[in-house]
């Protein structure tokens, strides 16, 4: 998890803020799958009151078919800072997802 001075994108949900940090592997998949940040962002922000309902250290993959992708990460709380750990993002609707993972799908 990196420090929340180093993070580039957040967003408020209830007042509480969150903060997306991309791992170096999300940046290159985000590149050579054409899937945007921005995109990314979007759907992080849609589903937000969803993902400040789980527990820190959940893994999380959220399944989005209207933008034909699923994003993959990890939510960390300490103290009112919440950072999503973003671990990659695919270009798929119905990806293999490991075991133990929560699913949200966006509807």
């Amino acid at each position: 998890m990196m420090l929340v001075e180093e993070i580039e994108y957040t967003f408020t949900v209830d007042d509480i803020p969150v903060y997306i940090d991309f791992t170096g592997h999300a940046d290159l998949r985000s590149v050579q799958r054409q899937l945007n940040k921005s995109v990314v962002f979007d759907i992080l922000q849609e589903i937000g009151d969803r993902l400040l309902d789980m527990k820190s250290g959940t893994e999380f993959a959220i399944v989005h078919p209207e933008y034909f992708c699923t994003v993959i990460g990890c939510i960390y709380s300490q103290g009112t800072d919440v950072v999503l750990d973003i671990i990659t993002v695919l270009n798929e609707r119905e990806p293999y997802i490991k075991q133990g993972t929560e699913v949200l799908h966006v509807m």
